[in-house]
């Protein structure tokens, strides 16, 4: 999966952004994965049993108050952090620690943004750490060189892409 933003979504099961469950390897590159709400602490971003998460790029922002992590493995599942990747808390391994204890929303990423979008998806507010942060440009295995962000805006827009679905102008 290339440009994504997935977003608000909760319940008391698993994986609320992300559940990858013996199917097979998962590739996410420049994705936004924001304020997914597990009740009882089953991985509320990204949930992997029995299988791999491949993570280039991309930022994950958890609700603040509800506990439980970001992200979870079970079995054989296991997540690879690939270039560089933000989390708002410690669970998501290879990943760098970013306001740690505060909703992110205020810091680093707007609420999800509609208007003239294809899809919604959050932009990148000043100062963000996500900003000009991409080691390249390149999808995972660095087959497919993405130039646009979700928004069809080019990459990148200054010194080097932005992390997450939206490159900040």
């Amino acid at each position: 999966m290339i440009e994504l933003t997935i977003a608000a979504n909760a319940s008391n099961g698993q994986g609320n952004g992300v559940l990858n469950t013996n199917t097979g390897d998962l590739r996410i590159y420049a994705g936004f994965i924001k304020d997914n709400v597990d009740y009882i602490g089953h991985g509320a971003a990204i949930y992997t049993d029995d299988a791999a998460v491949n993570i280039k790029s991309s930022v994950i922002t958890q609700a603040a108050g509800y506990g439980g992590p970001s992200c979870l493995t079970n079995g054989f599942g296991a997540i690879a952090a690939l270039g560089e990747n933000l989390s708002t808390d410690a669970s998501c391994p290879g990943f760098t620690l970013t306001n740690e204890g505060t909703p992110l929303v205020q810091s680093m990423v707007t609420g999800l943004l509609t208007p003239n979008f294809p899809t919604p998806t959050c932009d990148l507010l000043a100062g963000s750490p996500a900003i000009d942060t991409a080691a390249d440009c390149w999808d995972i295995g660095n087959v497919n060189l993405v130039d646009r962000d979700q928004r069809a805006v080019t990459r990148p827009q200054a010194a080097a892409c932005d992390l997450g679905a939206f490159e900040h102008l």
